[in-house]
């Protein structure tokens, strides 16, 4: 899907705790609504944990109590979740397996209360691969047939709380074993004719249970109403895999077309960054334009994100080396590019993936051999050095992650965001991880802003959230990158990563020694999370 509105309103939402009060309000004003048949809430997640509270982390009502006070109201309450499929739980035991019960508990709790006020969908997601999800999170209000839609990376777990500070975390992330880490996340809230576009894609996932199970819901209906109002242009975007005819790409192709485009910046901020087309189409601009900013944000490699920590060490060279000065590796000390009279990079992405072929999903190996050729006045030959190996720039495009400043020093901050800002013009925020397998095979949806003023405020509120006075983002980013490591004038910045900072193997152990283990379990996440990303 790419389907384009005009005259939205955007509101910009940072992190679970404004998400989740935002999420409270809106129930609270259907439940307050008089009884019709275009009031209703409808829901699509990837994990909805019943007991997840509203208020704060520990009070206030619970997902459960609060969708079945809009029940007792005499209001509609439709909800589709994920259901992880059997190999799935096979291959990924602790993640799958973990979802699949937290959303069959949630829908058993759920499911037909109030003469069936309630109805849940427990979803399989039929895409091509085995491993991919319908990632797509989406809650839509109406009132009368008037929409409001809630659309972004937030689950409806306890995992995601967090404050606009990131000081709540400490007993609420469950992640590296709830150390305390904080999490980051975004959405928007939309009002106007885009909202009918989220609710044809909640609308398509609904109505598939009528031909898998006959008789078991009746299709569910448009809200004929949505009100425009004078705003933006918002494109909703899908990708989706489920069709044998071919394949939905739409946010990685809107994407690729506006980085063609961008001549100030490009701000991309996610939980991974890998997509080989994304990484081709920003190393196409940086090459016509050398001032282009990059920035390109992600989870610390503390974390442990593998194979995403080797993916991003190999998206970072192939960006660096388009605009560096010089680069180092382990044994073959410092070249300058401009004593090179050849200076290439090799790129092992085979022709099916990108194309529509079912065979992308064993083809596609673009990482494991890519390598920079350069050649030196006097060389005898090419001097070919494998990315991986490339252990530090100068100059050229940097990585960047967020911290929080604490008692004990500086604290990670874990990124689970999905979105892009590009020339305070135009702005990417939903469930689409930058990693290929998001980008081509899961069910995802994100919603595209064309509108200055609604770009820029979207900006100001995210600069300002990680304490970056960056009126000019060309000039004073890096600026402000080192203001934080020095002055230690606000409680949350950004600092910069260096290549070494990321795996130089996938699966790299706590020794630095890496490659592909034999084990069944390590085969398994590879052929899940590396093969196809």
């Amino acid at each position: 899907m790419n389907a384009q509105s005009q005259g939205n309103t955007v509101q910009f939402i940072l992190d679970g705790e404004n998400f989740f009060h935002e999420f409270r309000d809106q129930l609270a004003a259907v439940r307050a609504s008089a009884p019709a048949q275009n009031t209703y809430v409808r829901l699509a997640y990837w994990e909805a944990e019943h007991s997840l509270r509203l208020d704060t982390p520990t009070t206030g009502p619970t997902l459960e109590t609060a969708l079945k006070a809009v029940a007792d109201a005499g209001h509609r309450v439709e909800l589709i979740l994920w259901q992880p499929a059997s190999i799935d739980r096979r291959m990924d035991a602790n993640l799958s397996q973990a979802v699949f019960n937290t959303n069959q508990e949630t829908i058993r709790r759920l499911n037909g209360y109030r003469d069936n006020r309630i109805q849940a969908y427990f979803e399989v997601y039929k895409g091509w691969i085995a491993g991919t999800s319908n990632h797509q999170k989406m809650a839509i209000f109406s009132i009368a047939g008037h929409l409001r839609v809630l659309v972004g990376g937030i689950n409806l777990a306890s995992f995601y709380w967090d404050d606009h500070h990131h000081t709540l975390a400490a007993p609420y992330a469950p992640h590296a074993g709830g150390d305390g880490r904080s999490c980051h996340d975004t959405a928007v809230l939309l009002e106007g004719p885009a909202t009918l576009d989220v609710e044809r894609e909640w609308l398509r996932r609904w109505n598939k249970q009528v031909y898998f199970t006959p008789g078991n819901q009746p299709k569910a209906t448009l809200a004929q109403n949505a009100a425009a109002v004078n705003g933006a242009t918002v494109n909703v975007l899908t990708t989706n895999s489920e069709s044998w005819g071919g394949r939905s790409a739409d946010i990685q192709a809107l994407l690729m077309q506006k980085i063609s485009r961008a001549t100030r910046y490009v701000y991309l901020e996610n939980y991974a960054f890998c997509d080989p087309s994304l990484v081709w189409a920003l190393r196409t601009r940086l090459s016509q334009h050398r001032t282009l900013k990059v920035i390109v944000m992600l989870p610390h490699p503390g974390f442990g994100l593998q194979p995403f920590n080797y993916l991003a060490r190999i998206a970072y060279a192939k960006l660096a080396l388009t605009n560096c000065v010089a680069f180092r590796t382990a044994n073959g000390g410092q070249v300058f590019r401009r004593d090179c009279q050849q200076w290439s990079i090799s790129e092992n992405v085979n022709a099916w993936s990108t194309g529509e072929s079912m065979l992308s999903s064993v083809r596609n190996r673009w990482l494991e051999s890519d390598s920079l050729s350069y050649r030196r006045p006097g060389d005898r030959a090419a001097t070919t050095v494998p990315l991986a190996d490339i252990t530090s720039f100068d100059g050229g495009v940097r990585f960047y992650t967020p911290m929080r400043r604490g008692a004990g020093g500086l604290d990670q901050i874990y990124i689970h965001s999905k979105m892009a800002l590009i020339d305070d013009q135009v702005a990417f925020v939903g469930t689409s991880n930058f990693s290929y397998r998001s980008m081509v095979y899961d069910g995802e949806i994100s919603i595209c802003v064309s509108d200055g003023p609604t770009v820029q405020n979207i900006r100001n509120t995210l600069f300002t959230h990680w304490g970056m006075n960056t009126a000019n983002v060309q000039n004073n980013w890096d600026m402000e990158v080192r203001r934080f490591r020095t002055a230690g004038a606000h409680r949350v910045g950004v600092v910069s990563l260096d290549i070494g900072d990321f795996d130089r193997f996938p699966f790299q152990t706590a020794d630095g020694v890496g490659g592909f283990r034999n084990d069944a379990n390590n085969q398994q996440y590879r052929y899940m999370n590396y093969t196809f990303y």
